[in-house]
């Protein structure tokens, strides 16, 4: 085996040859990036614009804190390594977005599907629904 055959086989010989930490990190970040994007936008169709919890009709051009503004949730949190997918993401009003994270409304389910929004707080919640 020659020397250039050797090389081919362990990779780059210098390290710059190779992309930087730096370089990958943002790779894969434009490649989430992408993948969050186009998980809204297959959410907005199927979901038309309305909270899966209450039904309300959401959108975009109200600011975040706004009632009727839309939120995309994640079924299983981000944190707890929940997925980008439609599975898992699906559109809530901020009332009801606001209240999932309260621990006062949990939504059940696969987004895809069959979904089961269950109060636990009914007191809290149903004061917030007249606003």
């Amino acid at each position: 085996m020659s020397i250039g055959e050797l090389f081919a086989r362990a990779g780059s010989f210098f390290k710059s040859d190779e992309p930087s930490r730096k370089d990958v990190k943002a790779k894969r970040k434009r490649a989430a990036e992408r993948t969050w994007r186009k998980v809204c936008r297959e959410v907005d169709i199927r979901d038309d614009g309305k909270c899966r919890a209450c039904s309300r009709r959401t959108t975009v051009a109200f600011p975040p804190t706004h009632p009727l503004s839309r939120h995309r949730h994640h079924i299983v949190f981000r944190s707890q390594r929940g997925p980008d997918t439609t599975a898992n993401v699906l559109t809530l009003c901020a009332i009801c977005h606001a209240d999932v994270h309260a621990h006062w409304l949990e939504i059940i389910g696969n987004a895809n599907g069959e979904l089961r929004p269950v109060v636990l707080d009914q007191r809290a919640h149903a004061s917030r629904q007249a606003v």
